[in-house]
């Protein structure tokens, strides 16, 4: 298959038997259900455009795998925020019951709720008023910006569904959550909407730069 092609020409050894197995309390033929079903080309093109299309290069002047790695600070000090519980912008005790809903929609796997959870939880985090300008500081950029345009582009939405797509079956026995729905906070200017204009304005200087 195009799946064991790729382990083999990758060094991987295809006939793999090692603790996954035991850790994911999956069987050895599942295992090789979920590798033949897979989509590998669209995996591939996936993972290029996510891993290396969406941070590689410079956008306003900066190195954007150097603005990665400001995304990252901001995410360390919202967990230690959220562990120390501390009720600020950049924590996730000011989400309260959204983070609850989140994780139970994801534990329990209702695929209709987890789209709903998610999008719910995502909108009070980027588009509370009183905390956009700080979240934005921390988190959002021109490179922010460049890697959520190549993220939600058509090509790399049609590669994500067709990934999901050819496993979904397998492991999940409720209907494929809606990922279109899902990319909607891959514009985080039109997610929030009238609720803050942080974003756009932050877009807004980008393009300019552009130009």
């Amino acid at each position: 298959t195009v799946g064991s092609t790729m382990l083999e020409s990758s060094g991987i050894n295809a006939e793999y038997g090692g603790m996954l197995f035991e850790i994911a309390e999956i069987s050895r033929s599942r295992f090789d259900r979920l590798r033949s079903s897979a989509d590998w080309k669209s995996m591939r093109k996936l993972m290029r455009a996510f891993f290396s299309e969406a941070w590689c290069g410079e956008a306003d002047g900066a190195d954007c795998i150097d603005e990665l790695g400001r995304v990252y600070h901001g995410m360390a000090v919202f967990l230690d925020n959220s562990f120390a519980g501390n009720d600020v912008c950049l924590s996730g005790v000011r989400l309260a019951g959204k983070l609850e809903r989140y994780l139970a929609a994801f534990r329990d796997f209702s695929a209709k709720e987890y789209v709903y959870a998610y999008l719910d939880m995502e909108k009070a985090f980027f588009c509370d008023s009183d905390c956009a300008e700080e979240i934005a500081d921390g988190l959002y950029s021109c490179c922010a910006k460049k890697a959520m345009e190549t993220v939600r582009r058509k090509s790399t939405k049609k590669a994500l569904i067709k990934t999901v797509e050819s496993v979904w079956g397998l492991v999940f026995e409720e209907k494929l959550p809606n990922i279109n729905k899902l990319m909607t906070v891959m514009d985080l200017e039109k997610f929030c909407g009238k609720q803050t204009d942080v974003y756009g304005r932050i877009n807004d200087a980008c393009d300019a730069l552009e130009a």
